[in-house]
């Protein structure tokens, strides 16, 4: 054996990898060289709120000889032998808490074969797969022995699974790996609109229940449920027998799902009596679902009591309907993204329906519209460069009515927008803490004139939203005149530094628009412009130099 083979060897004898006496070098490698656990690795050197107690004060210095090493093209066993030997036995468990795909496993099972139940797991992998808290598994990606049910589950302390099936290339079930610990359970299915097979559909499906019935008898603390079918056709008929486990799922607090597996007449019924229930999505993804346009939904009178936040992603007639089928209830964030191109009178009624809805309590409210594409985790918005028409003005009538701390509102169009508009929006909303008023791309790249709402209307809502510190917003900014009109108004005392992403704002007097806005805002957290959309240098010059004044004036980076 090689002198960095035993260097390996001896990082063995401190309990450092893998507990199997005369083993090959190699071996360790196959393991510990694996690029997830090197990425987590690389996220806890740059993580400020490591525990440094985990690492050795050595550390570092072998992390760096190993990049070093893959740079250079010789990652040698020899500079993997400098990390093995500087892990603490502490930091190998953190690492294998949370795996972001099966590699690690695959490596271990190579080396240490496994039997098929009632055969345990060798020591020497369940060793490792005991301390993993967190894994996303593709299915095929783990051997066939560890999906079945075994008297010592392979993750027995799992808490979050992540099951993706990618074009249903391989099926397999998941059931084998619910324990009682699980309290998040995610299952992304990614199908093929070109290629349809419903023996796949209903594999798919049926692998999909039996692991949620497992879910709902075995872990009671179960408390985050994600169902996406996502990115194709519209498979067979909606699981119905979702419905029938869903109730059993007491300590259910969110849940995440596709329009697809709601279009159930009860569906929405059954959802409503979850007892723990505070988060709701129902999102519409892909090609084909485009030919869904109504779920069927029994409309509801009662029950939702506990909820807090509903997502809605879809088309207008699903939003429309799911908004129409649901009971009053105390919703607090509403987030809506209509699918496609929906009109101006489509945003305005579903924007009407939510303040109707949800009046008395919702502080919260985004709205957009775009082209949705499958997400790994959230929804993930497409948006051309000419997305249809804008958010309509009027529809800011219904928000008026509602006392809301957080808005988010894509896609506007400031030309439409004016400082009096602004100045009712900052008196209906006094305890407002963010503002998002995303504008049109075409605005971005093709319009040279400035829109009509000016920094006049960013001052209504410094002026009248003490707990405002977050806001975007496209306006014109330019003109000398600023320094002057900022005499004329008495400095504000706020609480609250603020952050501010003026997009392309037009700015041609830098140093008069930062008398301006410190005037109105006083401290500034954080100032952006989207300067590499602007084709005019002299405007990203004036720009920078806006944000340096801005940030100087207190000491902010």
């Amino acid at each position: 054996m090689s002198v960095a083979e035993q260097a390996v060897v001896a990082s063995n004898d401190r309990g450092l990898l893998l507990a199997k006496e005369h083993v090959d070098g190699s071996l360790y490698i196959r393991v510990l060289a694996c690029v997830e656990l090197f990425r987590t690795i690389a996220s806890y050197l740059t993580d400020p709120a490591r525990d440094e107690a985990l690492f050795s004060k050595d550390w570092e210095a072998g992390m760096k000889d190993w990049q070093s090493a893959v740079k250079q093209g010789r990652a040698t066993i020899v500079s993997l032998a400098v990390v093995c030997k500087t892990i603490s036995p502490s930091a190998i468990s953190v690492l294998w808490e949370r795996l972001d795909s099966a590699a690690p496993v695959v490596a271990l099972c190579a080396i240490y074969p496994v039997a098929d139940p009632p055969a345990p797991l060798p020591l020497s992998v369940q060793r490792y797969t005991d301390e993993v808290r967190a894994i996303t598994l593709e299915s095929g990606a783990l051997p066939e022995a560890l999906l079945v049910s075994r008297g010592t589950p392979v993750f027995p302390c799992l808490q979050r699974l992540h099951w993706v099936d990618r074009f249903q290339a391989s099926i397999q079930p998941f059931v084998g790996l619910i324990v009682p610990t699980i309290t998040d359970l995610r299952v992304h299915v990614e199908s093929q609109a070109w290629t349809p097979d419903h023996a796949k559909d209903a594999a798919m499906i049926a692998a999909m229940l039996d692991g949620l019935r497992a879910a709902s008898q075995h872990c009671l603390s179960l408390v985050s449920l994600e169902l996406h079918w996502n990115d194709g056709r519209v498979p067979l008929p909606p699981p119905t027998e979702l419905f029938q486990i869903l109730p059993q799922m007491r300590s259910l607090r969110s849940l995440s799902v596709s329009a697809y597996m709601m279009a159930f007449g009860p569906a929405l019924r059954v959802v409503s009596q979850l007892p723990s229930l505070r988060v709701l999505g129902i999102s519409q993804f892909g090609g084909s679902h485009d030919s869904l346009d109504a779920l069927g939904l029994d409309r509801v009178s009662s029950g939702f009591s506990l909820l807090e936040e509903l997502s809605l992603a879809g088309s207008f007639s699903l939003v429309n309907e799911v908004l129409r089928c649901m009971p009053r209830c105390a919703v607090r964030r509403c987030t809506v993204t209509l699918r496609g191109w929906p009109s101006e009178d489509q945003q305005q009624t579903i924007v009407e329906s939510v303040a109707r809805k949800f009046r008395a309590t919702i502080r919260a409210f985004s709205f957009t519209t775009g082209v949705l594409m499958f997400p790994n985790k959230t929804t993930v918005q497409m948006l051309t460069a000419s997305p249809g028409p804008p958010f309509p003005i009027r529809a800011f009538d219904a928000l008026r009515t509602l006392d809301l701390t957080d808005v988010c509102i894509g896609l506007m169009d400031p030309f439409h927008l004016t400082d009096e508009h602004c100045r009712d929006l900052a008196l209906a909303w006094p305890h407002l803490r963010s503002l998002y008023l995303e504008p049109l791309q075409e605005v971005w790249y093709r319009r040279p004139a400035p829109p009509k709402v000016t920094l006049r209307g960013l001052r209504y809502f410094a002026e009248h939203c003490p707990a405002l510190s977050d806001v975007m917003m496209q306006l014109d900014a330019s003109g000398e005149h600023w320094a002057e009109a900022a005499t004329a108004m008495p400095p504000l005392r706020r609480t609250y530094a603020v952050s501010l992403d003026l997009t392309t704002s037009h700015v041609t007097s830098p140093e008069a628009v930062a008398v301006y806005l410190k005037r109105a805002f006083c401290s500034f957290e954080r100032v952006r412009f989207r300067s590499w959309m602007n084709s005019r240098k002299d405007m990203s010059t004036a720009q920078e130099r806006l944000c340096g004044l801005l940030l100087e004036a207190d000491g902010s980076v």
